[in-house]
């Protein structure tokens, strides 16, 4: 599985598909309650990953062990048993 939770952020003014469809979901659950799909969850799961990696990279460098389910290969890597974070930050 690959995940890209923020690409919609390269257009100006356009947020993430998952954040409207939770925003529908939250608002109007009767009519947008096909919205609320593992999809969606995984999605934002992977978004707000990201986010903590990023906001805390002096403390996560490495997590072990590697998860199984979720791999994020667009800014990690996996070596053995060990997720590395791959972010260069200030």
């Amino acid at each position: 599985m690959l995940f890209t939770p923020w690409k919609e952020w390269e257009k100006p003014e356009s947020p993430p598909f998952w954040w409207t469809a939770n925003n529908k979901v939250k608002h109007h659950r009767q009519e947008h309650f096909a919205d609320a799909n593992l999809k969606n969850v995984l999605n934002a799961t992977a978004g707000l990953l990201l986010l903590l990696a990023i906001s805390y990279d002096h403390v996560v460098k490495v997590i072990k062990p590697a998860p199984m389910l979720f791999l994020p290969k667009e800014y990690a890597s996996v070596s053995g048993n060990e997720l590395h974070i791959v972010w260069s930050g200030d």
